[in-house]
């Protein structure tokens, strides 16, 4: 019969030497994000090309823009302010 789990009677040590580096979170310059068109600097135009694609058929980061308008102009509207400064 053949078995899934390997069953010894060794105990296995989940123990980790994880290097100085990478214990304590970097602070100053080396905790910056990358800039917004990080793919630029692989110099790569494949890659520069796939990233534009994607951008122009991002339609959930379209819709977003859309609806942050929508209530951007309900919050302006001549409607909404006079209800504001009538209570």
């Amino acid at each position: 019969m053949l078995t899934g789990c390997l069953l010894t009677a060794d105990p296995i040590n989940p123990a980790l030497d994880v290097p100085t580096g990478y214990r304590t979170p970097h602070s100053g310059a080396e905790a910056e994000l990358p800039s917004a068109e990080w793919w630029r600097g692989f110099r790569s135009r494949e890659l520069t090309e796939l990233i534009d694609q994607a951008l122009v058929a991002n339609y959930d980061i379209a819709a977003a823009v859309g609806v942050i308008a929508i209530c951007c102009d309900r919050r302006n509207s001549p409607r909404r302010q006079a209800a504001s400064t009538a209570t």
